[in-house]
Order: C-alpha cells, then structure tokens, then sequence
C-alpha cells in the first residue's frame, strides 16, 4: 500500500485554489513568523514538544510542526475529503513553507459545553466516505467554535490500515477510536479494504 498522505507535488497556486475552493487559506510561513515569534507556545509534553509547538494569541491558535508527515496528513485530508468546513469550521487555513504543510491556523474555541454525538454521526460517515479516520474521539479533541462543533489535533487522522508507531494498539493492529461504535466501523472498514486489497 502507498501511503495514503503522500500526495502528488502540486504546485503553489494549484494547493492556493483548492484550499480556497474548501473555504481554508494558504498561509505563507514567513508572513505568520513575526507573529510566533513575539508568542511563547504552550508548554506541552517532551514528546508533543518534539512534534509539534502551539502558540497562542488573542484569536488564533498556531501549530507547526517539526516533522513533514503531520502537515502532508492534514493536507491529504482536505484533499481526500475528510477534512471540511462542516468537521473543522475554526481551520483558518494551512501554513507552508516552500510549498510543504508544516503547520495550521485555528480561531482560538472553547470548551465544549453539550454533547457532540451528533457530531460524532458525521465523523463516521466521513470515515466511511474516505477510509480515513480520527482515533481521538474524546472531549479534549472537539470544542466549540460559534456555536458549531470542530476537531482540533488535526494532525492525527490514520488510514484504516495504517500501523502508527507509538500508540495503544487495538486487535488488529491499529489505534483504535474511544468511541466504541466508531472503533467497530473502522475495525470493519479495515476488514473490508484487507479483503479487497
């Protein structure tokens, strides 16, 4: 199997028009740089710390990575058709440096304060729809952006096959979602794309 995030190298202004085409910016790292630089992150685990730095200001979140795989996941996303307004409504845009996706934007959100069931009903038919799904399905993963729900820690979404090192690994291999009607949807899924492949 190739790996599902590795995308075909499309140009600066073909990844411009289709993030903009999904409601989401393209965001040159060195117009955000002087920003982040005037912002301490948030201090984090060592291991997170080694992935990732988040800083804050007043509206946004900012996450850059220090690996290449955590952006190309989230851009595949958008490009597979997980990732949209309707999952991500407080996704600004992607940052790039040199055309790679090295990080996001986010509108700064809030706890979230009912039940994101509903929500949890459109994670599934995505999953469906793309074979990709998001393991976190917990409360600390999902917050509250103008009354809609949406994801953060957008950079861990898996293939269904997907092995990720370092994980909690579930019967089959993978890591496997909390939720417990979404754990057997991907472990279905993943059923069926081995049998098929």
């Amino acid at each position: 199997m190739t790996i599902w995030y590795d995308q075909p190298s499309y140009s600066e202004p073909v990844n411009a028009m289709f993030l903009l085409d999904h409601g989401f910016q393209y965001v040159h790292y060195e117009r955000i740089a002087h920003i982040i630089d005037n912002l301490s992150y948030i201090p984090r685990s060592r291991k997170a710390l080694e992935n990732a730095h988040i800083y804050l200001d007043d509206k946004f979140v900012y996450k850059i990575f220090s690996n290449k795989i955590a952006g190309k996941k989230i851009l595949a996303g958008i490009y597979k058709g997980f990732y949209d307004l309707t999952l991500v409504p407080a996704l600004i845009g992607i940052v790039f440096q040199n055309n790679l996706p090295m990080g996001y934007i986010m509108h700064r959100c809030d706890t979230i304060e009912r039940s994101f069931e509903p929500f949890i009903e459109i994670l599934m038919e995505r999953t469906k729809k793309t074979n990709l799904f998001f393991p976190d399905v917990v409360c600390g993963h999902f917050r509250s952006f103008c009354e809609r729900v949406t994801l953060i820690d957008l950079e861990g979404i898996y293939h269904v096959v997907e092995k990720a090192p370092n994980f909690n690994f579930g019967p089959y291999g993978i890591r496997l979602p909390k939720n417990k009607m979404y754990e057997n949807l991907v472990l279905e899924l993943r059923r069926e794309y081995v049998s098929k492949n």
